[in-house]
């Protein structure tokens, strides 16, 4: 059975919403001491990347504010150039990108989910 739009923004809720949850009241250096965890971080954002690439474009022209290529080349970047990840550029997406896209994406399933109804 096909995934639905819902399904994939569910998916980058969940990695979003994990991800907040096992960083919270981190420091960088606490962070990155921690490689299992540095490599859950790197699992979500793989997952959200993923799922955002398979929505579909009209469900992404409905939020213009997420960067939607920018976290999709993200995951492709920790795909395929893994060896060559910024640190900083995690560390910031986690507590910058992560908690705003946590709630872009809770009102845009909000908004589908009303559309379906």
């Amino acid at each position: 059975m096909p995934r639905s739009p819902e399904d994939y923004l569910r998916d980058i809720l969940h990695a979003a919403r994990t991800i907040i949850a096992r960083t919270r009241g981190l420091t960088e250096d606490q962070f990155f001491a921690n490689p299992v965890l540095v490599e859950s971080v790197l699992y979500n954002l793989i997952a959200i990347g993923e799922a955002s690439n398979h929505l579909p474009p009209g469900v992404r022209a409905r939020r213009p504010d997420v960067e939607w290529d920018v976290i999709i080349a993200m995951r492709n970047r920790i795909v395929h150039g893994y060896w060559d990840v910024n640190p900083t550029v995690i560390w910031e997406t986690v507590h910058i990108n992560i908690p705003q896209l946590e709630a872009q994406i809770e009102t845009l399933l909000i908004d589908l989910e009303e559309d379906r109804n």
